[in-house]
């Protein structure tokens, strides 16, 4: 019997370097997803809503031409729930003609980059979550990145670039 119990001992001590590696915390790997045309574009701006977090975006200001009444309603419902946020956009007209209306909002601050480019594309970070959306006319999109790790780091890079901009 004790040789028994001796050989189940050894066969458990081989097990259980296998066993420990079961239960450690798996890595988080982010979450990519697609949201596809303007109606994926609105989910992304009520998750920005329902996440409550400050929201940074770096932009073209283009918005509002492919959104024009979701995107009014939407920063006046960004306003009653209080949710703050910082805009760097660069310095071609849309961007110079959207800063006037952001401006106009209360919790929101408006800075430019330096020169003058005309981007196709914006950069939104709130909560831990990082949205690249397209502003084609034709078929906009966004790719949304779930990651507390690359949320962070786009944060940080959103801050360095604010320090360096104009008001």
């Amino acid at each position: 019997m004790l040789e028994l119990l001796k050989e189940r001992e050894e066969k458990l001590k081989s097990a259980l370097p296998k066993l420990k590696n079961l239960f450690k915390p798996q890595e988080k790997k982010p979450i990519v997803e697609i949201l596809d045309g303007i109606e994926g574009i609105k989910t992304v701006l009520n998750d920005i809503l329902n996440v409550k977090q400050d929201w940074y975006a770096l932009g073209s200001g283009r918005s509002t031409q492919i959104l024009p009444y979701f995107v009014e309603h939407w920063q006046n419902q960004r306003q009653k729930e209080k949710i703050f946020m910082r805009a760097l956009l660069n310095q071609a007209v849309p961007a110079i003609k959207r800063s006037v209306e952001l401006k106009k909002y209360k919790f929101t601050e408006v800075r430019f980059l330096a020169g003058n480019y005309d981007a196709p594309s914006s950069t939104w970070i709130y909560g831990n979550r990082v949205v690249v959306v397209m502003w084609s006319k034709d078929h906009p999109f966004a790719i949304r990145t779930i990651s507390d790790e690359i949320a962070k780091s786009y944060r940080d890079y959103f801050n360095n670039l604010w320090k360096t901009s104009k008001r």
